[in-house]
């Protein structure tokens, strides 16, 4: 997880990061995290060029190319460059279902849900690694999501909602177990909070979505509180708190690592909220000039 720091010590990190890739121009553990860094501060065609010259050390190196390519995502919701990218991938390269997790979201974003589910039905995973590269709502970087999870959410996208439920309840048991293990863990608590939403317990989604955001808050981790923050909007506008859901998006407009004008125009997650003049500005105020 790469650092995100405040405004007043943002510049500090990203030179120290400068400073080692210097000393190590082929770790690319510090080119990531640079990069993931300057994307997180939305310093765009920075993190395009630190990723570039990563990329001529190591052409082969996928996740810079599905990394760079999101930029246009984030950016302004363009999809066609990140697809791209991940044709471009060998087909055996999916590391704990990392990549699978980033051709879903997208055909999820594309509206292509017979894609989807094929590529579900083709897989071996039973969870998916979350790397950070496809979107911000929905995704909790670093956690292993049931593949359930996904079943659900492509059943529910073509209509079919009896598969749809028992995949949410099937996830749910999963995410239960862990629950046992890890029962503080705000990652796993958003995504059971995710589950309920999708399964119309409301209440029990708002308080858990909720105090995920309580366990992790931004002002504790400035790289995954706003990726929580962002989530719970997301949960808000699942349940059809809409007023809540543009609320707490207001507060995220200019917090590093929150949503963007791209992941707005992009993600289904905020289809309910399309239309609304209140969400266009917000979209709006995220748009570079």
């Amino acid at each position: 997880m790469p650092l995100v720091p405040s405004a007043g010590a943002k510049d500090e990190a990203i030179a120290n990061f400068e400073k080692a890739r210097y000393l190590d121009p082929r770790n690319f553990s510090v080119i990531s995290n640079l990069a993931e860094t300057l994307i997180a501060m939305r310093r765009y065609a920075e993190a395009q060029h630190a990723i570039d010259n990563a990329l001529l050390v190591n052409p082969n190196a996928h996740f810079f190319s599905i990394q760079r390519a999101s930029i246009d995502l984030k950016k302004n919701g363009d999809t066609a460059p990140l697809r791209a990218a991940l044709d471009a991938i060998p087909r055996d390269f999916d590391p704990v279902g990392a990549v699978t997790t980033v051709r879903i979201r997208l055909n999820l974003m594309e509206r292509d849900f017979a894609k989807a589910a094929r590529m579900l039905a083709d897989t071996a995973h039973d969870r998916f690694w979350d790397s950070s590269l496809g979107g911000t709502a929905g995704m909790i970087d670093g956690y292993v999501f049931p593949n359930s999870w996904y079943k659900g959410l492509v059943a529910r996208a073509q209509g079919d909602i009896d598969t749809a439920q028992h995949a949410f309840e099937e996830a749910g048991r999963v995410v239960e177990i862990d629950l046992a293990q890890w029962p503080d863990d705000a990652k796993t608590i958003m995504m059971l909070a995710f589950i309920h939403a999708a399964l119309g317990r409301k209440e029990d989604a708002l308080r858990e979505g909720r105090r995920a955001v309580g366990l992790l808050p931004i002002s504790k981790d400035t790289y995954d509180g706003p990726i929580l923050a962002t989530n719970l909007a997301a949960i808000y506008a699942q349940v059809g708190e809409r007023d809540l859901a543009l609320e707490q998006l207001a507060t995220l407009v200019e917090v590093p690592n929150g949503p963007t004008p791209g992941t707005l125009r992009a993600e289904p997650e905020w289809d309910s909220l399309r239309g609304d003049r209140r969400f266009e500005k917000i979209v709006a105020s995220l748009t570079p000039n």
